[in-house]
C-alpha cells in the first residue's frame, strides 16, 4: 500500500504506481504483478509463483523496496506490506438474515446492527476452534454514540463546540502513572476510565454558567445505535419476471437496452 497525499490518481499511477510495478516484477520467483489506485493513494498486489516461501517472498519484497526507494518521487510515504497466502482466503461463508415481523408493521424484528452483533458473537465461537484461520464479519452497521450538538444552547450559556469535542476526548482515555509494591506484589495505578455509554457522557462537566455547571447533556443529545447506513443491498426472491408477453427478451431488445444505459452512462460522467 503506498500513500501519496495531495496527488490525483493519474499522478498516483505514473510517478508512484507503475515504477513501483516494474520494480517489483524484477523480484525472482514473482508470477504477476498488477494494481490500484485512486486519488492520494494506490495499491501494489505481487503474485508469486506457487511454492515460493511466504517467509523469503516477504524479505524479497522489502529488500527490494530499501534498495530502490530513492527512485520514488519526493512526497511518497514508505510502502506497508502485508503478506496473503491460500490460508487467508475463505473456506466457509455464513449468511445471517431474517425475516420475522411478529409485530406485524412490515419491517423485520431483527435489522442489521443486531445481525452484525450476533455475527461477532458467532465469530468468537468459531475463533475458538483449533486450527482456524482469520475470520472477519462483512456488512450490518456498527454500534456508535452521537453525540448531537445544539448550537442555539451553546450560544446561551457561552461555550464553544471545541470545549464539548475536548471534554470528551479527555474523560475517554485511560493513563498508568506509576506502580505500589504492597504485600510483595506490584500493582499497577491507573489514572482516568474509558466512557462506558450515553450515561457516561451525559454526566461531564463542559463548563459553568453564571456560577452553575453545564453538562452534556444541557447542551447536546447523546444517544447510542446503529451509524449511519454507507451501503445498501437488495436481496429479492421468487419470479424475476411475472408477465407473460414480457418473459421473453430478443438480442434486438438487449442491444436497444444496452445502447441505451451506455448513453445515460456517458452523459453522467463528469
Amino acid at each position: 500500500f503506498v500513500s501519496y497525499p495531495g496527488t490525483e490518481a493519474e499522478q498516483v499511477a505514473s510517478l508512484a504506481i507503475q515504477p513501483l510495478e516494474r520494480i517489483m516484477s524484477e523480484i525472482e520467483g514473482v508470477k504477476h504483478v498488477y494494481s490500484a489506485t485512486m486519488r492520494g493513494r494506490g495499491i501494489v498486489t505481487v503474485q508469486f509463483e506457487v511454492g515460493e516461501d511466504m517467509e523469503e517472498s516477504k524479505v524479497k519484497v522489502n529488500n527490494q523496496l530499501d534498495s530502490n526507494m530513492h527512485k520514488m518521487p519526493p512526497g511518497v510515504m514508505p510502502p506497508l506490506i502485508d503478506s496473503k497466502g491460500i490460508d487467508d482466503v475463505p473456506v466457509v461463508n455464513v449468511t445471517l438474515w431474517s425475516e420475522k415481523d411478529y409485530n406485524g408493521d412490515g419491517v423485520p424484528d431483527i435489522d442489521d446492527s443486531q445481525l452484525r452483533r450476533l455475527a461477532l458473537s458467532v465469530l468468537q465461537s468459531i475463533k475458538e476452534i483449533p486450527d482456524t484461520g482469520e475470520g472477519f464479519v462483512v456488512g450490518g452497521r456498527s454500534e456508535q454514540v452521537t453525540v448531537e450538538v445544539f448550537p442555539e444552547r451553546l450560544a446561551g450559556f457561552g461555550i464553544g463546540l471545541g470545549q464539548v469535542a475536548q471534554t470528551i476526548q479527555q474523560a475517554n482515555s485511560e493513563l498508568q502513572v506509576g506502580d505500589v509494591e504492597a504485600g510483595g506484589a506490584q500493582l499497577a495505578v491507573v489514572a482516568g476510565s474509558f466512557l462506558k455509554g450515553v450515561a457516561d457522557i451525559n454526566e461531564l462537566k463542559v463548563g459553568s454558567h453564571n456560577g452553575v455547571p453545564v453538562y452534556v447533556r444541557d447542551v447536546a443529545d447523546v444517544r447510542q445505535g446503529p451509524e449511519d447506513a454507507k451501503q445498501l443491498v437488495l436481496y429479492h426472491t421468487g419470479v424475476a419476471n411475472q408477465d407473460p408477453d414480457r418473459a421473453q427478451m430478443s438480442q434486438g431488445d438487449i442491444d436497444a437496452l444496452m445502447n441505451t444505459s451506455s448513453t445515460q452512462s456517458d452523459a453522467v460522467q463528469p
